[in-house]
């Protein structure tokens, strides 16, 4: 018979405080840090852009399909696994009032002061002249409520079409989902329901289950509105599944013993959604994202497997670094120049996250005229942007009501706390330290 198993119920030993999961840290960090250079290159790829340069470069289309396949989708995951976290030290009622004040607050003020110039750069673009701000962004707010179209119930106007969310996307499906979960989080943490099904069937069929789910989300993308590639239903089953991953360190187990063949899966499904695209991009008339075929069938089925794969493949390597680090027997408690800095890069998630687009958008808008090889723009683009907006998470962090507006706590708040695999391994790691 196994030993039993750390669960979500296990109470922290008073007294002690958990450790943070660095690597998810990180990888927050590096996937946000990468949207600058993502977007950046939205600006030389075939697709829809605010700021697009002439000529657009298809080579540039493999490297964001393959970014979005797997990019956002782990943001949605870790997003999973904090809230899990987040939900041991807090109620429900807490839970719901600190997503308001972390997600709901700069999602407003972002869509209301950070979108709109990216919005007036694109009318730029397509009409050739600066429209009057204080007019368009009148414009801009000629806004209808929707319910039907939840979490998005705010859209625009047909009368004008200006209003959007841009890159806050993510913080409108991250905050509509997180609510609607709260019963599924609430049942899993009552009911046990992943140990119990981990305890009588093994691992894989929630893993397995999984994959399936959003196999079968990604063939359902014709029905729903397409975001980044991914349904936007896709998302909730993201955010889901991570807050189950965190909750039994058996699925990172799972995930570390198979994370070569989750790798060869992930490759696979890359692939195969690489070469029926290209197989089907020369049909005139036909978009394989959306038409009931073969060929749609195999593109979104490939694409969500392949996607999800990704991200497990990530998870895999990360669970595989932990698993062989030891402990030490002395941990400093002052902390070292790399500690502080990692603190700082977490912190500056949200906000890069909020302003990074905009920058990228005016940034590029005064480069691509210029007579230079694209891959100097880029390099241009993307560096600038990156400069400028850590200059401006210097200034948003420096003021409380900046800090607010983009989510951040107060500087006087304690750190956040852990979002560990399982609820008793920060303490023990505590002990032994």
């Amino acid at each position: 018979m196994s030993s039993p198993k750390p669960s979500i119920h296990e109470a922290q030993v008073p007294g002690t405080k958990s450790t943070r999961r660095r690597d998810l840290d990180a990888l927050r960090v590096f996937v946000v840090i990468g949207l600058v250079f993502f977007h950046s290159a939205r600006v030389f790829d075939t697709g829809e852009f605010y700021v697009k340069n002439d000529p657009p470069s298809e080579s540039v289309d493999a490297v964001i399909a393959f970014a979005v396949m797997w990019g956002m989708p782990l943001l949605f995951v870790i997003a999973g696994i904090g809230i899990w976290h987040s939900l041991r030290s807090r109620d429900l009622a807490s839970f719901a009032a600190e997503r308001t004040k972390r997600l709901l607050v700069p999602l407003i003020f972002g869509t209301l002061v950070v979108v709109p110039p990216q919005v007036w750069h694109r009318i730029r673009v397509e009409t050739g002249r600066w429209p009057d701000y204080l007019d368009f962004y009148r414009s801009f707010l000629d806004v209808e409520v929707n319910l039907k179209g939840f979490p998005f119930i705010v859209r625009a106007s047909p009368a004008t079409d200006y209003f959007e969310y841009g890159q806050l996307w993510f913080l409108v499906l991250l905050f509509g989902w997180s609510l609607l979960l709260i019963p599924f989080f609430a049942l899993l943490r009552r009911r046990r329901l992943v140990e119990r099904t981990i305890d009588r069937y093994g691992a894989w069929p929630i893993a397995t289950g999984a994959v399936a789910i959003l196999a079968l989300l990604g063939v359902s993308l014709p029905l729903r509105p397409e975001i980044a590639l991914w349904s936007k239903w896709s998302y909730l089953v993201l955010i889901a599944y991570g807050f189950a991953f965190a909750s039994d360190r058996r699925l990172g187990e799972l995930l570390h013993r198979a994370r070569w063949w989750i790798l060869a899966a992930a490759v696979v499904g890359f692939l195969t959604f690489a070469g029926t695209h290209i197989a089907t991009s020369d049909v005139v008339g036909s978009d394989p994202l959306v038409d009931y075929d073969a060929d749609g069938f195999v593109l979104r089925t490939s694409f969500a497997i392949g996607g999800w794969c990704w991200v497990a493949s990530i998870l895999s390597f990360t669970a595989a670094r932990r698993r062989d680090s030891r402990p030490r027997e002395h941990v400093d408690p002052r902390p070292t120049l790399w500690r502080r800095f990692a603190e700082m890069a977490n912190e500056a998630v949200l906000p890069v996250y909020v302003l990074h687009q905009t920058v990228i958008v005016a940034i590029a808008f005064a480069v691509v005229s210029y007579p230079i090889p694209a891959g100097l723009k880029y390099v241009i683009v993307a560096t600038s942007s990156l400069a400028v907006t850590l200059m401006l998470f210097q200034l948003v962090r420096r003021t409380q009501i900046a800090r607010f507006l983009f989510g951040m706590k107060a500087s006087t708040e304690a750190s956040p706390p852990s979002s560990g695999l399982s609820s008793t391994q920060g303490a023990q790691e505590h002990r032994r330290s």
